[in-house]
């Protein structure tokens, strides 16, 4: 069973990150990709709010930048969870802002409130901004 299936399989999700060590812990590919629009475990700990799970994903070298068949990147998957804690911790560990998707959407074009105002603070910009640059 490929490993981001894992966590949808069970009900305790306290299990989890014993799950990820042990995977991580026997050369898991951390990048892999899988599903029906090709997440990442990475965008399956954020879309799921478990940031322990995504710092140490990201310590084991999962792509902050990586991106689904739709476009979308962990940063977006924050974004449209409004999970403000995770976006930060990938914008500290380099995510594009300004990364589009397919339908050309930033995160930003996701995000309200606080979370608007980090992506705006790190040079964010909708995708209808950044198409009337030329970009």
């Amino acid at each position: 069973m490929p490993a981001y299936k894992l966590w949808s399989r069970t009900d305790d999700y306290t299990t989890v990150p014993v799950t990820v060590e042990l995977l991580i812990a026997n050369g898991a590919d951390v990048n892999a990709k899988g599903g029906d629009v090709g997440l990442t475990p990475l965008h399956c700990a954020v879309g799921n709010g478990h940031k322990e799970i995504a710092e140490r994903l990201i310590a084991a070298g999962a792509d902050v930048n990586a991106k689904d068949d739709l476009g979308w990147t962990p940063l977006h998957e924050a974004a449209h969870r409004e999970s403000k804690e995770i976006a930060e911790l990938l914008i500290a560990n380099g995510a594009d802002v300004n990364t589009m998707q397919e339908d050309g959407e930033t995160p930003l074009d996701w995000a309200d409130g606080e979370l608007a105002d980090l992506l705006r603070k790190h040079g964010g910009k909708t995708g209808k901004e950044l198409e009337a640059e030329g970009k």
